[in-house]
């Protein structure tokens, strides 16, 4: 169920307020009756019906600098995140995106397997794309497997 915003809050306040049960609010709002019911203990404690301030890490990034990275990520969604910090802000935003011990850099292997016979494994280094799909795997693999062995 999603959360009640401030203004359905003071709404849901204002019918508590003319006499409404916790059920019909909760009814009004298409919510649970204890949410309203936790809402109205706020209102009593606190009195007011906003959030407590929640704990947490506060944000490394402003608004625009988030805006930018998102916009760089999508104009370049193969680049890392860690390449992505150091050439947008040239600084480090969080120390979960370090290099990986053992250079960051993927492979990717192709294999293919036809009854009892397999075909050679393909290292394919970098970004796979249709082209170099066709190019170094269908024709010099794929093809070549299945005129070698037509019955199996």
């Amino acid at each position: 169920m999603p959360r009640l915003s401030a203004e359905e809050q003071e709404r849901a306040v204002g019918m508590l307020q003319t006499g409404s049960t916790d059920g019909e609010v909760a009814a009004a709002f298409g919510c649970h009756r204890l949410t309203i019911l936790r809402l109205r203990q706020r209102l009593l404690n606190t009195g007011t019906t906003s959030d407590r301030p929640r704990s947490g890490r506060p944000p490394v990034t402003t608004p625009h600098e988030n805006r930018y990275l998102r916009q760089l990520h999508l104009t370049n969604r193969f680049q890392t995140a860690t390449v992505t910090e150091n050439t947008a802000l040239a600084r480090r935003i969080s120390p979960q995106t370090e290099v990986v011990p053992f250079g960051g850099g993927s492979v990717m292997v192709w294999g293919g397997i036809r009854g009892d016979r397999k075909t050679d494994l393909v290292v394919i280094d970098g970004n796979l794309t249709v082209q170099r799909y066709i190019n170094q795997v269908l024709q010099p693999e794929v093809l070549l497997f299945t005129q070698q062995n037509p019955n199996s």
